[in-house]
This record gives structure tokens, C-alpha cells and sequence, in this order.
């Protein structure tokens, strides 16, 4: 357990094993974290940004075969990263300030959302002789971002109320604030990723070839969505998404004692 650390962050962190079999054991854990590095900038009321924090839970299943020459784990996690920055445009902000009062405006553009994640990641390694040795992992996770703007919307809920007491159609007075909100929730999608490594060796221990090992590591990575990117208005990478994967190293080595 750690609870406290006198750097740029503080963290809990409980878990435990518990071996229900001689061949299986289960595992747990929580955590939690806050980290203070983004707290030199300001947030738009004015006050210095918020730590980001985050929280995480994760489960797991952990298998023992043959005197354990044969391991595997099985993992479930969640985590939820909350305050990460995410800003308004200055047009946004020179909307709001123009209906608000002196004493009620926005200071700066910055605001937050949040992120969460969850999945599953598997790894075994298997070493039924001295000779040879194999390590596999896989991984999927699924990301979403959430909590958009809570900063700003009380400042739209006044803007409103002051653009109905100045005989203004709320909607027109704050309709960039209003698409920003839109735009930025209705682009959220759910993120999928994919990564899987196999590496596998064997080792000569005798004869001729003693010293010598040979292998191969095998990795693949599921293609993800990649954003538009546009300069000066116009889109110059259009949105796709990138293609899946398969990177093959063989390798080699040779050891001897002089």
C-alpha cells in the first residue's frame, strides 16, 4: 500500500492473491492516483487546473500447471482518467464574455473531460524444458471520453438568462458555445485496440551448436481511427483508419566462455 508521495503526485494502490488452488489463484486490485504537473496552468474561472486524477479496478484469474512451467494470467480492468484538458475556442469565450457581467466572466478557455477505459489482457509463458522457452500476450481495450465542458455550461446557463433580460434570442446570442458542446459530444466514439506478441526460443545446451539460440517474436496491432487534419480550413489528410498489422523479428544469438 502506498498512500502518500512528497513528488508531483499522490497514490493508493490496495490489491492481494488469494490462492485458491494449487493451480489457480485469484487476484485483485484498486487503484488511485492524482498528478499535479498541469496545476501551473489556469483553468477558465480563473483558478489554477485541477490535478488530473484517475481510478482503477482490475480482477484477474492466474493459472500454475506443471510445476509451473506452464503460467497464465487472465486480467479484467476498468479505469476512469478524469480532468484532461480540453479547451474553448476564443471565439467562445469572446461570446459568453460579451453577455455576462464584469465580475461573472470567463478568464481563460480552459475546461476538462474525462476518459474511460476497459478490457482485457492475457499472458502466459510456458517453459516445458531448459532448451526452449515461449512468451504470449494479448491486449484489448475500449476508450471513451465523457464529462465535456463542466466548467463552461454554467456560464451558458447565465449567458442565456442575460441575452432573454437584454431582449436577445438566447440561441442566436450563443450559438458557438452551443455547436462547440454539440460537436465535441457527438464526434465521441468508443476506441478499440488490439495488440498480440508471441516470442519463442530455443537454446542449444550441448553438441556442436552449445552457446547458440535462435527465435522469433511475432506482433500484432489492430488498425485504428485516425482524425482529419486540416490547415487553414482546408482538409488535408482526409479521416481513415490505419491498417491492421503483423511485424516478424527472427533473431539469433551465440554465447561462449573464453
Amino acid at each position: 500500500v502506498v498512500r502518500f508521495s512528497r513528488l508531483y503526485g499522490t497514490n493508493q494502490t490496495y490489491g492481494g492473491v488469494f490462492h485458491a488452488l494449487s493451480w489457480l489463484s485469484v487476484g485483485f486490485g484498486y487503484f488511485e492516483s492524482s498528478l499535479f504537473t498541469d496545476s501551473v496552468s489556469f483553468e477558465l474561472t480563473g483558478r489554477p487546473r485541477l490535478p488530473r486524477t484517475g481510478e482503477g479496478k482490475e480482477g484477474s484469474l492466474r493459472f500454475h500447471f506443471l510445476d509451473n512451467r506452464v503460467e497464465a494470467t487472465l486480467t479484467r480492468f476498468t479505469t476512469t482518467s478524469e480532468n484532461n484538458s480540453l479547451g474553448l475556442s476564443a471565439a467562445v469565450q469572446t461570446e459568453l464574455n460579451t453577455l455576462l457581467p464584469a465580475n461573472q466572466r470567463l478568464l481563460g478557455t480552459g475546461d476538462y473531460r474525462d476518459q474511460s477505459s476497459e478490457g482485457w489482457e492475457f499472458e502466459s509463458q510456458i517453459n516445458l524444458n531448459r532448451q526452449w522457452t515461449v512468451r504470449a500476450t494479448y491486449s484489448m481495450n475500449r476508450t471513451s471520453y465523457g464529462r465535456f465542458f463542466p466548467l463552461v455550461r454554467p456560464y451558458l446557463a447565465l449567458a442565456r438568462e442575460a441575452a432573454r433580460a437584454q431582449g436577445l434570442d438566447p440561441d442566436n446570442a450563443t450559438a458557438l458555445t452551443e455547436q462547440l458542446i454539440d460537436d465535441t459530444e457527438g464526434a465521441v466514439t468508443r476506441i478499440r485496440r488490439e495488440t498480440a506478441n508471441i516470442t519463442t526460443r530455443y537454446s542449444f545446451t550441448e553438441g556442436r551448436l552449445r552457446g547458440l539460440a535462435i527465435g522469433t517474436s511475432a506482433r500484432y496491432a489492430k488498425g485504428k481511427p485516425r482524425a482529419a487534419l486540416s490547415s487553414g480550413g482546408v482538409v488535408v489528410l482526409p479521416a481513415t483508419r490505419t491498417d491492421d498489422y503483423v511485424l516478424v523479428n527472427p533473431f539469433a544469438s551465440y554465447r561462449r566462455k573464453l
